[in-house]
């Protein structure tokens, strides 16, 4: 276990994202300009952007869960940042952004 937000390089940090398991983190990558963050177990599937209320049969806390990924989603949505989703089936890096008034994951 590890402290939320521990900072392993001065481009590679952890990001707390609970719910899915205790002590669960997704990592933040920043180097020579480009941004990334890694989702972990946080995300299962891409529709999750869309419907972060939906709950993962492996969530501890499906309430938490389901708070942190909106905040995540609200967070990265419209940012520079690549977002890899370890678990999407492919692609699995892109973007989050809001089309409609919706969250969609865009590679």
């Amino acid at each position: 276990m590890v402290d939320d937000n521990r900072k392993l390089t001065g481009e590679v940090w952890l990001e707390s994202t609970p719910g899915h398991t205790p002590g669960h983190v997704s990592v933040r990558i920043s180097s020579r300009g480009e941004n990334a963050v890694i989702t972990g177990d946080m995300m299962h599937n891409p529709i999750q952007i869309a419907h972060p209320d939906w709950v993962c049969g492996f969530d501890t806390d499906p309430g938490l869960a389901s708070d942190t990924r909106q905040k995540f989603v609200e967070r990265y949505c419209d940012q520079p940042i690549r977002v890899f989703g370890t678990h999407f089936g492919g692609p699995t890096a892109g973007h989050i952004v809001r089309r409609g008034g919706a969250f969609r994951f865009e590679p």
